[in-house]
């Protein structure tokens, strides 16, 4: 016998006659491994797409901290203020705009000794609603986002 027959050993098949189960039990354990090594700090590198990819593709430089946030809010109503800044991004002369629908007034950014003030005042007869905006720069390019949620008045706000 030798082993120069098909699935018997050669170099380009090291299972043998056992390659189609081989390729599924190897893809199982490196799903398997992949899985459990992702809980182990330093097991695993980081999902795709890296740091460094992200950074250059954002033109942000990676690890930059964003400053802290601070939210003041005015009104009746339950209201919920969400703000995500851009890491790295110029904070000066902010501007929050653009918001859809177009109805949300009383809203201020600021740059405060290097942290982001947000005011919100809601006006009693402000419609209830979701409200997205953009955060700009002084050269108008956009560095964050706001969202602005006001809950439906209660009985007793009238």
């Amino acid at each position: 016998m030798n082993s120069e027959r098909p699935n018997y050993g050669n170099l380009f098949n090291p299972w043998g006659p056992m390659t189609p189960l081989m390729e599924q039990w190897s893809a199982a354990v490196r799903a398997w491994t992949d899985a459990w090594s992702a809980f182990l700090p330093g097991g695993r590198p980081g999902a795709w797409p890296s740091q460094a990819w992200t950074a250059a593709a954002t033109g942000y430089a990676a690890g930059t901290p964003t400053p802290p946030v601070s939210v003041e809010v005015a009104s009746l109503r339950p209201t919920e203020v969400t703000v995500q800044l851009k890491p790295g991004a110029s904070l000066t002369d902010l501007v929050a705009d653009s918001f859809v629908p177009p109805l949300l007034k009383g809203v201020s950014v600021q740059n405060k000794a290097g942290r982001i003030q947000v005011r919100v005042s809601v006006a009693n007869e402000q419609p209830a609603g979701r409200y997205n905006g953009v955060i700009r720069a002084a050269g108008g390019s956009i560095v964050g986002d706001l969202t602005v949620v006001i809950a439906e008045p209660g009985k007793d706000a009238a």
